[in-house]
């Protein structure tokens, strides 16, 4: 089955709760518009010109990609949502400005061979996320975050909780991109280190480099040209051998404003 959207401005709310409504793409098979079950299945997406729908309440789980939206004027809302063991959780692009708000996103993951990604993946789009939990995800590849901002996007991400994630927690990257974080909690995240590994610190109480893939990422890290403005987060004991609270290379120009950082190593 597909649930695709295209032109329609509707809400789909499940009755019960996302407890009792869940969206198993493993099994039923729920489809990106275009791709092949086998290629890249997704639970809910819009592909098409124009998209103004509410969608509330449900389970998304094993998924390639559990919401995907793309397009000039397709602005969903997506709210009160549980999104779980997915490749991506969301999937944003090509100006799609869709809203996500109160949503619990875990125990996603990206595969190990893919570079320039994440669990949220958002490039050149202008989606709002706010008031998400994000936590226990895992980014594995080349330059990813569990969420990525790539070129051109100006997304705003707001009041998440962002916590017990591997990798690196926000990773923007590329020409043009202008994403704002402003005011979420950044906690307990491991750059680098895998969540099995028993984690030895120095004589400085920082963890040993040789267990790291690689050992510049921040918690946010902004790289490649980009514009970020980093405003009123609160950076909490998040672990990396380099840069555990923000790291930005010699190419990127971000504002950062106003943060507060304690004990991240």
């Amino acid at each position: 089955v597909d649930i695709i959207l295209n032109e329609k401005e509707i809400v789909i709310k499940s009755v019960n709760g996302p407890e009792n409504c869940i969206i198993d793409g493993g099994t039923f098979g729920f489809k990106n518009y275009i791709a092949k079950p086998d290629s890249g299945s997704s639970s809910l997406s819009d592909n098409t010109s124009r998209c103004i729908s509410i969608i509330e309440g449900f389970t998304i789980k094993n998924c390639q990609k559990g919401f995907s939206f793309s397009g000039q004027n397709v602005t969903p809302t997506i709210k009160n949502n549980i999104i779980k063991n997915c490749h991506h959780a969301i999937f944003c692009t090509e100006g799609a400005s869709a809203t996500f708000m109160s949503n619990e996103i875990s125990n996603n993951s990206t595969p190990v061979q893919d570079t320039q990604t994440g669990t949220i993946f958002l490039k050149n789009s202008k989606s709002y996320l706010y008031d998400n939990k994000i936590f226990d995800n895992e980014s594995s590849g080349n330059q990813t975050g569990v969420i990525y901002c790539g070129p051109e996007d100006q997304s705003v991400i707001q009041r998440n909780a962002i916590y017990n994630n591997q990798r690196c927690a926000i990773f923007v990257n590329g020409i043009d991109n202008n994403a704002t974080i402003i005011q979420n909690v950044l906690k307990g995240n491991s750059i680098g280190i895998p969540k099995t590994t028993s984690i030895e610190f120095d004589h400085y109480n920082r963890p040993y480099q040789q267990i790291l893939e690689m050992n510049y990422l921040g918690t946010i890290t902004i790289c490649n040209n980009s514009k970020a403005s980093i405003m009123n987060n609160f950076f909490f004991d998040n672990i990396s051998v380099n840069a555990s609270g923000i790291y930005c290379d010699e190419h990127s120009s971000s504002e950062i404003l106003n943060n507060t950082l304690i004990k991240n190593y």
